[in-house]
């Protein structure tokens, strides 16, 4: 039986996400505050402890996994990190009432709060990721897309196959087309008169 572990540390500012996995233990460190979005359930945790400003999750594998700094607070926005627990049928926001100040090395046991969620959008600041972005880059790559999408046909049996990529959202359009037929410039001038 593998023991390996899937956690998606998602930025809270930036939406920046970084997929870490391991075997046994796994040691997550944490930069700012983040959600912490562990693949699997949380039926699988046996307790939580704080100890300072890490987040010590003991499995009943037997495994822990210690989220380094998940109490730090960000002193302009006063957001902290976030656990979820991702088991593929519904999302599980964790939360501690009795967190409290850290107390040095000390560990402490915590009571977790266990509330289904469906998404994890409200725990990312408002427009984080596009924001910033430049917009005229956006369009320009979009439109660039699509022209090279159009230019991406093959034919299966007697229908085209027309696919379109958009790089930057990673949108795929996929359109059967049932006819094809293309006018030339003598056949729609011979129809007009």
């Amino acid at each position: 039986m593998s023991n390996a572990k899937v956690v998606d540390v998602i930025i809270r500012k930036t939406a920046e996400k970084t997929k870490l996995t391991g075997e046994g233990n796994l040691s997550v460190s944490i930069s700012s505050p983040s959600v912490i979005e562990i693949q699997g359930s949380a039926q699988d945790v046996v307790r939580y402890v704080r100890q300072g400003n890490d987040l010590l999750i003991y499995m009943k594998d037997g495994s822990v996994i210690r989220c380094n700094n998940y109490f730090v607070e960000d002193t302009e926005t006063h957001n902290h990190s976030e656990l979820v627990f991702n088991d593929n049928q519904e999302l599980t926001h964790i939360s501690f009432a009795d967190a409290g100040e850290a107390s040095g090395v000390a560990a402490t046991e915590l009571t977790a709060q266990a509330a289904p969620i469906s998404s994890i959008e409200p725990f990312l600041e408002q427009g984080s990721v596009l924001s910033d972005a430049p917009w005229g880059w956006i369009a320009g790559a979009a439109l660039g897309g699509g022209a090279i999408g159009a230019l991406t046909t093959a034919r299966i049996g007697e229908k085209a196959l027309l696919l379109t990529c958009i790089p930057l959202s990673l949108v795929f359009t996929v359109m059967f087309v049932e006819e094809e037929h293309t006018l030339e410039a003598e056949e729609t001038a011979g129809k007009e008169r």
